[in-house]
């Protein structure tokens, strides 16, 4: 199968302008999804349908890959296509037709007032100024409030 990954990587670099993580992320999943295209005896990526993205995708399910793994695997593929597109090696994208449930973002812990009362009088025999770097350091970023409030 052709080498696909440089000049898909040369795209991201040049015309996308993707950090280094992205690239490398990006590089590394789309080359896990070539494999397995070469491995199912298609000859290139254009072959591929929304059927065979859906196998795919399953596949990375049953190896345990976490939602956000499996949907950046997805984006990184949709954009593979892209670029297929524009350098006119395929006239379609079947990661578009991928629709996967979002990631449950996790709520930050908050602190319960009795955890504050509690975390305030172990620090209560200290001076003033150790009591304020305690708050500061400890218990405000601990509290829940965002960053540019403390």
């Amino acid at each position: 199968m052709k080498d696909y990954c440089s000049d898909f990587s040369d795209y991201l670099v040049n015309k996308k302008v993707v950090s280094a993580n992205t690239l490398e992320s990006y590089i590394r999943d789309v080359g896990h999804f070539l494999s397995f295209v070469d491995e199912s005896g298609l000859d290139n990526p254009s072959a591929v349908d929304s059927d065979f993205m859906n196998t795919y995708v399953a596949k990375l399910m049953e190896s345990k890959k976490s939602n956000a793994t499996i949907t950046r695997n997805v984006a990184s593929i949709r954009c593979f296509y892209q670029y297929l597109i524009i350098s006119n090696q395929s006239d379609s994208n079947p990661a578009k037709a991928i629709k996967l449930e979002k990631t449950v973002k996790k709520l930050p812990q908050i602190l319960t007032g009795k955890e504050i009362c509690l975390r305030s009088r172990t620090h209560r025999n200290r001076r003033a100024a150790g009591t304020r770097q305690c708050w500061n350091c400890c218990m405000l970023p601990e509290s829940g409030l965002p960053n540019w409030l403390i």
